[in-house]
């Protein structure tokens, strides 16, 4: 879900219930997801492919649901932290 986003060097951050579309289109398989409302994507790797310090400007972006802890104390975000909402998400359907 994720892999063509952290491929490009940004971090979702904003993962719900509301921002995930399940259906069938014509051409694609049933039981593909798709994300919508990038509005908090941050960008986490440079131009050379390094991690970007976003310590001096971070605010909080997200769902608090679902947030990574790393979200939680103003820190740098990355593929992890996607990976972590993800998680608390699927825990969150399951209960």
């Amino acid at each position: 879900m994720f892999e063509k986003l952290h491929s490009i060097g940004y971090v979702y951050n904003d993962l719900k219930e509301d921002n995930i579309c399940v259906g069938k289109p014509k051409e694609q398989n049933p039981d593909t997801l798709k994300l919508i409302d990038f509005g908090l994507c941050t960008k986490y790797l440079n131009e050379s492919g390094e991690h970007i310090d976003q310590k001096e400007s971070q605010k909080f972006r997200g769902n608090v649901l679902f947030c990574s802890p790393n979200q939680m104390n103003f820190e740098s975000t990355s593929r992890r932290d996607d990976v972590i909402s993800l998680f608390y998400f699927l825990v969150y359907l399951t209960t």
